[in-house]
């Protein structure tokens, strides 16, 4: 839903939706207001966060939402990557889950 806040005329704010086409909210503080959007923000973020951990448990491929993979077909190509940009060694290091404080 889109949806921005206004300046009421008594000078609060006020909440319009343009799904609705209409006001959702009146009399609102500039901290009633920031909080309803962190609110928002937060619960948001919840679900991308379920989502995104979620396609890793599924082993959805990147950008092919809806495909479950084969189980470790993530990691492989994740591991694919690494051995492309920094060579076998470092495929090798990862594949036994090795890390050095100097490879970030």
């Amino acid at each position: 839903m889109s949806s921005f806040f206004l300046r009421q005329p008594n000078g609060k704010l006020a909440r319009f939706s343009s799904f609705v086409d209409d006001f959702t909210m009146f009399d609102l503080t500039p901290e009633e207001a920031e909080a309803l959007v962190l609110e928002e923000l937060v619960e948001d973020a919840k679900r991308k966060a379920k989502e995104a951990v979620q396609r890793a448990l599924d082993d959805v491929p990147p950008r092919m939402h809806g495909v479950k993979g084969t189980g470790l077909q993530r990691w492989q190509s994740a591991l694919e990557t690494v051995e492309a940009i920094h060579g076998k060694t470092k495929r090798k290091r990862r594949e036994r889950l090795e890390f050095d404080p100097e490879d970030a």
